[in-house]
């Protein structure tokens, strides 16, 4: 074991790490450039070292670091990407002028195209599997008319 850290700084670089540590991820070079992108435009940085992903906030003075599993960074971007489309609607819903309606419009295509990516990727993480698992448990439950009723356990008083 080193106590090295080396900063995750291309696409390459991180697609490489996810397919050694996770596999089952499978992330393109494409998808990890957005990963890296977004985490940029926030002020963080990934980090690895012995083999665990960590997350480096440098819009701070000491540049706190902590450990992140790739499933938390997938995530913190699925959220910033999903605030980011929200922040643009509502500027849609009221734009200045014609030229900011059309400048809003073009963010939000791109915003939305790196959404399908992301999303692909959110997908193959644990919170993504365990959404899949709740939503088809839902969908079940509306199939078949509503939740199951349990016996009464007879704790009622009379």
């Amino acid at each position: 074991m080193t106590d090295k850290e080396t900063e995750i700084t291309t696409p390459a670089a991180l697609a490489a790490w996810a397919g050694y540590y996770r596999s089952e991820m499978e992330i393109s070079e494409k998808g990890a450039g957005l990963l890296l992108g977004y985490l940029d435009g926030h002020g963080y940085r990934l980090l690895e070292k012995d083999g665990m992903m960590m997350c480096r906030d440098i819009g701070t003075e000491e540049g706190r670091t902590v450990p992140a599993s790739l499933d938390e960074v997938v995530d913190m971007v699925f959220r910033w990407n999903s605030d980011m489309l929200e922040e643009n609607r509502q500027k849609m819903d009221d734009p200045k002028n014609e030229d900011e309606m059309w400048e809003q419009w073009e963010e939000y295509l791109s915003l939305n195209k790196d959404s399908e990516v992301i999303l692909s990727i959110y997908e193959r993480t644990e919170y993504g599997k365990q959404f899949q698992r709740l939503k088809e448990e839902l969908d079940k439950i509306k199939s078949s008319g509503g939740p199951e009723r349990r016996p009464d356990s007879g704790g009622r008083s009379r």
